[in-house]
């Protein structure tokens, strides 16, 4: 069966996926990281459950809903509160997005040659991505005791 026709089956059965994605996967040249609408999708057309699926994508089967896991009481935080967890959590989803990403630009450049290993120093990361680096800031703590100090009190001392 075509690309189109399996798109086309499976957006019918409630399934979200383009026929340029189902000829991509069927090919080997699939190179994004699947949605888990895509993941399902793909399971449904070839008759396996999403956990396998999920697993074959390299992926963690979707568990239950995380709200689901909060305790009894977290309605009656006050809105700092909130707003705290809630950015904690922002915090920690974005930094598992940004390990994923590394994960997978480390799959594309795999070669047997080139592992694809990048040892990277996390200060000059967190200082690249604000327009500084490590050096930058040594300098800069450098030059504020460089200068010659002004004329004071203790002058001729």
């Amino acid at each position: 069966m075509a690309g189109r026709a399996l798109a086309d089956l499976a957006r019918k059965n409630g399934f979200e996926i383009t026929h340029g994605t189902v000829n991509s996967i069927r090919s080997g040249a699939y190179k994004s990281r699947p949605s888990d609408s895509t993941i399902r999708a793909i399971a449904w057309l070839a008759s396996v459950s999403e956990d396998t699926a999920f697993r074959a994508a390299d992926r963690n089967p979707p568990g239950r809903p995380f709200a689901e896991d909060l305790p009894p009481g977290v309605d009656d935080l006050e809105p700092r509160q909130r707003k705290a967890a809630v950015e904690i959590l922002r915090a920690m989803v974005a930094q598992h997005k940004e390990i994923l990403q590394l994960r997978d630009d480390k799959a594309e450049d795999s070669t047997p040659e080139n592992p694809g290993l990048r040892l990277v120093d996390p200060a000059d990361t967190l200082a690249a991505r604000k327009g500084r680096t490590r050096a930058s800031i040594e300098n800069e703590e450098q030059d504020q005791w460089d200068g010659i100090d002004p004329p004071g009190p203790d002058e001729g001392v």
